[in-house]
């Protein structure tokens, strides 16, 4: 009996490999499908390693950093925002051009008398313009450039008492055009003191924004190669402004030559004898020398010593 049960299972083993072939290339067929289901897997996943190298966007990046001042790659600010034409290749005389173009507007409260004063002063520039290159180079579509400067201006047009101010916002490259939106355009410098001393501005710093205009002190001026940013419901954003670089450094190019540094002058003129002046004269003079200074075109000693040497007339 035993024997006889044996012999009909083996019987039946060989019916089945017999009549049903299907059996083993079904198991190929489910071979491939697995092998196939793997490629896609791993394509989508290089996919996706992909787009987070170029589009998706990463954390803050430190360029350059000194004395509560810096400049960082960040992510763009609103995550519904157009991706940046990032990396963007802009030579650092460019965008000292672009950014040495922005100029605000001041108007004097007595006389009604409007004067335009440059954004940022020769040491911003300086301390910028490098790192702002660098990061439009390195940062990728979904990323901007932000900044944050502080320096010493004027109270008044030609005015003799300073204060410092801050420069805060982002600068992101779109279209052929450089973007600047402003958080702080020569904001005071909010310092606290602590324990008779003054720290460090732990006010957080207002860096732009695409959605929300920031209200300002100043007003940015109209100049050309410039253009304010229009919103979809037609408003004009006097924060954020749009920049032609080829346009921007025309007007450099074209702006008229500066006075010769008094420090330069001819040892002739300097050594030559004094006549009478007025004081309106003088203080004319004065402010003068002082504009230059300003604006970066004589250096602190050679102020120092001619307005030594102008009030030595009185």
């Amino acid at each position: 009996m035993e024997n006889g049960t044996k012999a009909a299972r083996l019987i039946e083993r060989r019916r089945r490999h017999l009549f049903f072939p299907a059996h083993a290339e079904h198991r190929a067929q489910l071979g491939r499908f697995e092998l196939g289901l793997a490629s896609v897997a791993l394509t989508l996943v290089c996919a996706s390693v992909a787009w987070a190298a170029t589009e998706a966007p990463r954390g803050s990046v430190v360029l350059w950093s000194g004395d509560d001042q810096w400049v960082k790659i960040e992510p763009q600010d609103d995550p519904a925002a157009a991706p940046n034409d990032h990396p963007a290749q802009l030579g650092v005389e460019a965008i000292t051009n672009a950014l040495g173009a922005l100029q605000v507007r001041l108007v004097d409260s007595d006389t009604g008398t409007e004067s335009d004063r440059p954004v940022f002063t020769p040491e911003e520039l300086g301390n910028l313009a490098p790192h702002v290159a660098s990061g439009l180079a390195k940062a990728g579509p979904r990323q901007d450039v932000t900044f944050s400067t502080i320096d010493s201006r004027p109270l008044a047009a030609g005015g003799l008492i300073r204060k410092p101010g801050v420069n805060a916002g982002r600068v992101f490259y779109n279209d052929g055009s450089l973007n600047v939106i402003f958080g702080e355009l020569q904001s005071d410098y909010r310092k606290k003191n602590v324990y008779g001393q003054r720290s460090e501005d732990f006010t957080p710093r207002r860096q732009g924004s695409r959605s929300e205009a920031t209200k300002q002190k100043w007003i940015l001026a109209a100049r050309p190669g410039l253009e304010f940013h229009s919103t979809n419901d037609g408003a004009i954003r006097n924060d954020w402004v749009v920049i032609d670089t080829a346009v921007a450094r025309s007007e450099i190019l074209a702006a008229p030559a500066p006075a010769p540094d008094a420090a330069t002058a001819p040892a002739a003129a300097q050594t030559a004898p004094r006549t009478g002046t007025s004081d309106a004269d003088l203080e004319q003079r004065l402010r003068k020398l002082k504009e230059l200074k300003d604006k970066g075109l004589i250096s602190e000693e050679a102020y120092r010593a001619k307005m030594k040497e102008l009030l030595s007339e009185l």
